[in-house]
């Protein structure tokens, strides 16, 4: 294994080799250095560049626009099939992602006969294009791709087809994108590369876990959610935003009813402390009526940091004391067949191979150090009333990258009914009554 320095420019590059072959190579523990780096800076220049006027000609596009980038309740035509996500009106020429009901992308195809923007159709090159709006705010290496932005959207021309996403800032699911200690540079989170597992630090709510079979009742009508609730895809509204701290905001809507019959509150807090990020929950009941619902936390912790590799990291847990670990069975919790738990791990991608290692912390301050045995690189999180804590990486693939997940509830048992108000470890909320929870990130 390789190690190559530049303290002058804070980085550090890493060659991992197994089999005489290169198994790993990050710049500043991240695999797709390169690829985030140059997509911070198109990014950046892009919002920086200026707006261009562009006007809608495409009588679809002004319509989802003037509803509130809705496609709800529009006359659209028939939709043949849906495909990554995208409802396809192959006939009409184009294709729409919806995300919680609002429209996130609309892709006009060579299918569609009429202009998008005055003087724009779909099919023409880039210099045609360019003779209409001008020089483009954004632009790939070999000119193949061109993009432009006003105060409604982003469009991107490519291959013939035009993309238009809406230009608002509430793209916010408010999961942490970094944790970099100015220090010495490192960023300790994980960095959410897909080939492993895409996310860094998912908020979960209003359950933590899977439901059986993918759905509850409650009050004998049954509603489907996906594993962890659906919190971590959603945007939050940013509420208060300070040099030391942010505060997002989620509501129930319409769409969340659909899937959790409950009026909510949800706020997400973050608040730097020298070394420490705190990260806060509240959950407010706005009803007259009970709620229940689940949470938890799931940040990944960049492993290995500095020189030191996967294996040469251990957790321990303090206070030392006995716990009960349960097993978790297809990705349903066993809450009767409990295993005693162990305050020291050795950290390998093997320990994994059975899915999380969930402690049962009994709403006890408990601290967890990440640590390694080449240097003094580490993470630690502290929750004071936490129920449970996740232990967690990929498996098997071998994501370089170690989770500790404080859990206010747990993912369905193996031997439930379904009831989710009488869900094992879930949380109950009388009307206009409200939750608080914390943990704390300390990196050194």
């Amino acid at each position: 294994n390789f190690r190559i320095i530049d303290e002058s420019r804070n980085i550090i590059i890493r060659l991992q080799f197994e089999n005489n072959e290169v198994s790993l190579y990050t710049i500043n523990n991240d695999p797709s250095y390169f690829e985030h780096l140059k997509t911070e800076y198109q990014v950046s220049k892009f919002q920086e560049d200026p707006q261009t006027n562009i006007q809608i000609s495409s009588n679809v596009l002004n319509a989802i626009v003037n509803n509130n980038w809705s496609a709800s309740n529009l006359n659209l035509g028939i939709m043949d099939s849906t495909c990554g996500g995208y409802d396809i009106y192959f006939d009409e020429g184009y294709k729409i992602r919806n995300i919680y009901s609002r429209v996130f992308n609309i892709i006009f195809t060579p299918n569609y006969q009429n202009e998008v923007f005055p003087g724009i159709r779909t099919g023409m090159d880039s210099s045609e294009i360019r003779n209409v709006l001008g020089n483009p705010a954004f632009t790939d290496m070999n000119g193949s791709l061109i993009g432009y932005k006003n105060e409604q959207f982003y469009v991107f021309f490519n291959q013939g087809e035009i993309s238009i996403y809406r230009n608002d800032n509430d793209y916010d699911t408010a999961e942490l994108a970094s944790l970099i200690n100015k220090s010495n540079g490192m960023n300790y989170l994980w960095s959410g590369d897909s080939k492993y597992w895409g996310r860094k630090s998912p908020v979960l709510f209003p359950i933590e876990g899977a439901l059986k079979d993918g759905k509850m009742f409650v009050d004998g009508k049954e509603y489907r959610m996906g594993q962890h609730g659906f919190a971590r895809d959603m945007d939050f509204e940013v509420k208060k935003l300070t040099k030391e701290s942010a505060c997002f905001e989620l509501k129930s809507n319409t769409e969340t009813l659909e899937k959790y019959p409950y009026d909510f509150i949800f706020r997400l807090i973050y608040e730097l402390k020298e070394e420490t990020l705190v990260v806060k929950y509240e959950v407010e009941n706005p009803s007259d009526g009970e709620m229940f619902f689940g949470l938890g936390a799931h940040p990944a912790f960049s492993v290995p940091l500095g020189e030191a590799a996967y294996d040469d990291y251990y957790l321990e847990i303090t206070p030392e004391k006995a716990r009960k670990v349960l097993p978790l069975k297809g990705g349903l919790v066993d809450n009767i067949n409990t295993i005693d738990g162990e305050s020291k791990l050795e950290i390998s991608h093997d320990l994994f191979a059975k899915d999380a290692i969930i402690y049962d912390l009994g709403e006890e301050p408990t601290k967890f150090s990440l640590r390694n045995t080449k240097n003094n690189y580490g993470v630690e999180v502290f929750t004071p009333n936490s129920k449970f804590a996740g232990i967690w990486s990929s498996y098997p693939t071998k994501g370089q990258f170690v989770c500790i997940e404080p859990w206010w509830s747990l993912a369905d048992t193996v031997y439930t009914d379904g009831n989710f108000k009488e869900k094992f470890a879930t949380n109950k909320l009388n009307g206009k009554e409200s939750f608080d929870a914390y943990f704390e990130i300390t990196v050194f």
